[in-house]
């Protein structure tokens, strides 16, 4: 719960900035989608441990795009500084582009992790091990 709080202090502190917005917006959309995770393994996964198991890759997977979501964040904020204090080098812009791609063709995967996660060990458990 400690990562959340350190997200949410990020995103308090910075979504005021225009120049961050889709950076922001990614991140509380994606951290949200963790949460969202995260309380149906702490419902589901306790009362059934295959179920926790079946979700175990995408929850991780959930997690690592928050991760880099903020990271991004974190990115775009220091490149924008560089940019708005003077600086020509295109590798800042370059990082900020390079952050876009990552916020609008990347993040979105994150919904889709949160859907396998919650369907269950069923999908995953149904065929019998004699089968293999």
């Amino acid at each position: 719960m400690g990562f959340f709080t350190d997200v949410d202090a990020y995103v308090a502190k910075n979504e005021a900035d225009e120049t961050l917005k889709p950076f922001i917006e990614g991140l509380k959309t994606v951290k949200a989608q963790l949460q969202d995770g995260t309380m149906w393994l702490m419902q589901n996964g306790l009362a059934n441990p295959e179920a926790a198991g079946a979700a175990s890759t995408d929850y991780l997977h959930l997690f690592a795009l928050t991760g880099l979501a903020w990271f991004w964040a974190q990115i775009a904020k220091a490149a924008a500084a560089k940019i708005a204090a003077g600086d020509a080098d295109p590798f800042y812009a370059n990082k900020l582009i390079t952050g876009r791609y990552f916020v609008e063709r990347l993040l979105p995967d994150a919904g889709a992790h949160l859907a396998k996660l919650k369907t269950g060990a069923g999908p995953v458990m149904a065929l019998a091990a004699e089968a293999f």
